[in-house]
């Protein structure tokens, strides 16, 4: 039980690093992105920030028909 617990943190340290890799890369061509792939790069960003990711940010959603 203890070394799959110690299994399952080194793994999960090894998940938060690729995942800050992965922000390091999508920061460097930031300017390559939609919309779309702007709200996973921020959703995925706020996961290694620790922040809450709001999805209403995003929302583009034509509410009372102006434009």
């Amino acid at each position: 039980m203890n070394a799959e617990l110690a299994q399952l943190r080194k793994d999960n340290q090894r998940l938060k690093e690729h995942l800050q890799s992965s922000v390091s890369l999508m920061e460097k061509y930031k300017r390559e992105f939609g919309l779309v792939d702007e709200e996973t790069f921020t959703e995925i960003k706020s996961v290694v920030e620790g922040k809450r990711f709001n999805a209403k940010d995003f929302d583009v959603q034509d509410r009372n028909g102006e434009q």
